[in-house]
């Protein structure tokens, strides 16, 4: 009986813990969600970026030895009117990148002319705004890139000078794009 009695005691001694772990739940939770999110958000920052510059390399590889796709029908607005090849090739970039996180905006130009040795010089900028602005993303929420290779197959007659899509408002413009 002595027994019971001491248990009793010790228990009414002890403070009440009802709701304790609800409460702090409630106080961690908005740092945790935060840092999960923010790692979701900058995991398909990184992803978009890396799929960025390895779909730049294809397309300009791809232009370089002339193989430029189908016919363009992508529906790109154009702020400078391509040949139908470059346009192709713009429409190839723009599905070799396959960005997630936004709208996939593409530019190539040929500085020097189509010569065999000159240079290919194939842009693109995506622009991010389909991920939560939970967490500050560099740049304006803009990636971009460039990929630039030397032109290797020339059939006779063949006058490329590029082309490029109107970029949406507050991403600037193709100046970084030399």
């Amino acid at each position: 009986m002595r027994f019971a009695a001491r248990r009793h005691q010790a228990r009414a001694r002890r403070p009440r813990e009802h709701g304790a772990a609800a409460l702090e739940f409630g106080l961690i939770s908005p740092v945790v969600f935060a840092v999960l999110f923010g790692t979701i958000t900058y995991g398909l920052w990184f992803n978009d970026s890396l799929n960025l510059r390895q779909g730049l390399r294809e397309a300009a590889r791809q232009g370089v030895v002339a193989n430029y796709g189908s016919e363009s029908s992508c529906g790109m607005t154009y702020q400078e009117t391509p040949s139908a090849n470059i346009a192709a090739l713009m429409c190839k970039a723009e599905d070799e990148i396959g960005a997630m996180t936004g709208d996939t905006y593409v530019k190539i130009a040929v500085p020097a002319g189509w010569v065999r040795g000159e240079e290919l010089v194939v842009c693109a900028t995506v622009e991010a705004d389909r991920l939560p602005g939970i967490v500050p993303l560099p740049e304006d929420r803009m990636i971009r890139s460039q990929s630039r290779m030397s032109i290797e197959r020339v059939t006779s007659g063949q006058a490329e000078d590029g082309g490029a899509e109107v970029l949406p408002a507050g991403a600037g413009d193709w100046s970084w794009c030399a």
